[in-house]
């Protein structure tokens, strides 16, 4: 496994587009029309690679010393194959680059476990979002 992280630049989505409509909208039932929001034109993109094959994408956004992970998504056939907790580690390592002092997400409720495994701790209320419960969650670096 050699994975790694590749910014793509703004506008350039194609790859990150299928990728949230098969997990989002095909895998978790999520409307097309909330795959993309303000917020992507300002976030830094990435695809997630192991070599060359393409197996998810990710969304990172910075708010002072604080790095908001968002839109992490595995395709399907690369599931429970250890990638979403080494992208993690990337995340991770890229924050303490960054010197960013806390990662936090907001985490689909159902799949909380698998953040909590890497470290993050629920904080706040679950709440609704694009009809799906969610926490936040947060990782101290």
């Amino acid at each position: 496994m050699k994975i790694h992280l590749k910014q793509i630049a703004v506008g350039n989505w194609n790859e990150i587009k299928k990728i949230r409509y098969q997990v989002f909208t095909e895998d978790l039932g999520i409307s097309k029309d909330l795959l993309f929001d303000d917020l992507d034109s300002t976030a830094d993109q990435f695809l997630i690679c192991d070599g060359d094959m393409i197996v998810g994408s990710v969304r990172l956004r910075k708010d002072g010393n604080l790095m908001i992970l968002e839109r992490m998504a595995i395709l399907e056939n690369f599931r429970k194959m250890g990638y979403g907790k080494n992208t993690l580690k990337l995340i991770k390592q890229l924050a303490i680059k960054k010197q960013m002092q806390k990662i936090q997400l907001q985490s689909i409720f159902d799949v909380k476990e698998f953040y909590h495994k890497s470290g993050f701790i629920e904080t706040g209320k679950i709440f609704t979002r694009a009809g799906l419960p969610h926490i936040t969650m947060y990782l101290v670096l």
